[in-house]
């Protein structure tokens, strides 16, 4: 289970206490956020309908989609399945959309 801990004021500290067992999930402790970043941050999650740590840890993920590998087999993997068909120029499209 992943746990995200908040505190208090001052300067951006990152901690993460990782099992290396296999599957295991990470913990990460960001220390010293501002009493205003953790308003906000609240006020967040509850408009998205989502609790603090859910809320965070989609952040988190959103802002670490993938890694240069992941990229490279995510798209050798669209490729693959769109080989063979013929797309029409999109800009021709757009053009004939604008014209009506």
């Amino acid at each position: 289970m992943s746990k995200v801990a908040l505190a208090g004021a001052g300067a951006l500290c990152y901690h993460s206490a990782i099992n290396h067992e296999e599957n295991a999930m990470a913990e990460l402790l960001i220390r010293n956020l501002s009493p205003k970043t953790v308003t906000r941050l609240k006020k967040s999650a509850k408009q998205h309908g989502r609790s603090l740590q859910a809320h965070l840890k989609l952040l988190l993920e959103e802002a670490t989609p993938f890694t240069m590998v992941e990229a490279a087999a995510a798209t050798r993997s669209w490729h693959q399945r769109l080989k063979g068909r013929n797309f029409e120029d999109s800009a021709t499209l757009l053009r004939e959309d604008r014209s009506r």
